[in-house]
């Protein structure tokens, strides 16, 4: 139902000598507030009382006998008589009798006193100047081009913070018209002033969107020379030579962040569910992936699975639990690891943490920071190893089978 199909709630009805027309008689006369009893009650002392008095009475005691009351009953007799008596509306001079001139206050007296029909609008104004109001208020819902409702006094910050269709320029400067929603995917583009850099050892291209794709394109044959190349210098120089950690480099690429809910996580353990799985995000670095938090040996470990992508790929992977007015907790897990299809990457996750940052509504939210590395070798290699060195600059992102931590699947921070 929309706001103007409703009928406004009135202020107090008060009804005074002035609206009969005449002198009240002193039992139609509320000995509290003086005004018509039109909604009379009789107390246990056979007092009455108009009933907005009986309801602010603190304590219930009668103020003529000061006589203590329980349960105020309607005085039907006086309700009656004043119902069928003659009065004139002493704000726009309606006649009719005092039950016509209530129902008229109710809903048709133009100069009765009601309140905005808006949600959280607290002001009164005269029925007659209810729509001029009504159409300035603050608390009056609109459309937004975002498909939103949104309060009038609310809308110049929602258009200046988080509305995704109000024209922001954009954050890198290149002067393109964008909108606020389409913000992350033109910086991360299209955006002119966007610079890739060849991921290709040994290439040294840079340039915006369009000139990186039209490289790609184009380059394929320099690429292949220069992993020939590279070849040829690692077999030239791995005779005899060990292959150790310090030997290798990362490179930071791209960092991306995955948001996860495990609903109703702190009712489902103490009814003894030990395993939980988030629905699937993607895709993301190429991939589909899931969360998965269960209890092993005692202690519950949290999992990043990889569900699905067509190449392996080297990532850094820090997990964080979040919750409202509180501060994150943290893990960040070893070193790069080597993540291919239908692999997970645990880190163990104290009860107390889960339960803390768990409500019984909203469950567990998990916040994962994805960072894609690639590696760099240097020029001391095993001729064992010339082949998976080949391998990893043939493939970008993969990474040697025998770097240290990466023969196991499930693997624990």
């Amino acid at each position: 139902m929309s706001v103007s199909s409703r009928l406004p709630r009135t202020t107090e009805i008060v009804l005074t000598e002035d609206d009969l027309g005449q002198e009240a008689h002193d039992s139609w006369k509320c000995c509290v507030c003086t005004n018509i009893m039109w909604t009379a009650m009789s107390l246990d002392c056979e007092h009455s009382l108009c009933e907005s008095c009986v309801k602010q009475a603190v304590p219930p005691n009668c103020p003529m006998c000061r006589q203590e009351f329980e349960t105020p009953r309607p005085n039907r007799l006086c309700r009656d008589i004043l119902a069928s008596m003659r009065a004139v509306c002493s704000l726009c001079r309606f006649t009719g009798t005092v039950g016509e001139l209530v129902v008229h206050r109710a809903e048709n007296c133009q100069r009765q006193m009601v309140y905005c029909r808006h949600e959280g609008c607290q002001e009164t104004v005269e029925r007659r100047h209810l729509d001029v109001h009504e159409s300035t208020c603050c608390h009056r819902l609109e459309d937004c081009l975002c498909g939103m409702k949104i309060k009038r006094g609310s809308r110049e910050e929602h258009s200046s913070t988080i509305c995704p269709s109000e024209p922001i320029p954009c954050p890198l400067g290149c002067h393109s018209h964008i909108t606020r929603g389409s913000a992350v995917l033109h910086t991360s583009q299209d955006c002119k002033r966007l610079v890739h850099l060849c991921r290709m050892p040994g290439c040294y291209f840079q340039g915006g969107p369009e000139e990186y794709r039209a490289h790609l394109a184009e380059a394929s044959a320099a690429h292949v020379v220069l992993l020939e190349e590279r070849l040829e210098r690692v077999q030239t120089d791995c005779f005899m030579m060990d292959l150790k950690e310090s030997d290798i480099s990362f490179q930071r690429l791209e960092t991306r962040m995955l948001v996860f809910h495990i609903l109703h996580l702190k009712m489902a353990i103490s009814r003894g569910s030990r395993r939980f799985v988030s629905p699937t995000c993607g895709p993301v670095l190429g991939g589909t992936w899931q969360v998965v938090l269960e209890q092993t040996g005692g202690a519950w470990k949290l999992y990043l699975c990889l569900v699905s992508r067509v190449r392996p790929i080297l990532a850094k992977v820090m997990f964080a639990l979040k919750a409202a007015n509180t501060a994150d907790y943290c893990i960040i897990g070893k070193g790069p690891r080597r993540m291919m299809e239908n692999m997970r990457y645990g880190v163990q996750v104290p009860l107390s943490k889960l339960e803390a940052y768990s409500a019984e509504n909203d469950g567990l939210r998990v916040q994962i920071c994805i960072q894609s590395c690639s590696i760099t070798f240097m020029i001391r290699y095993r001729p064992l190893h010339v082949l998976a060195s080949f391998a990893v600059l043939l493939g970008a992102q993969a990474c040697p089978e025998d770097l240290p931590g990466d023969k196991k699947h499930d693997t624990g921070a």
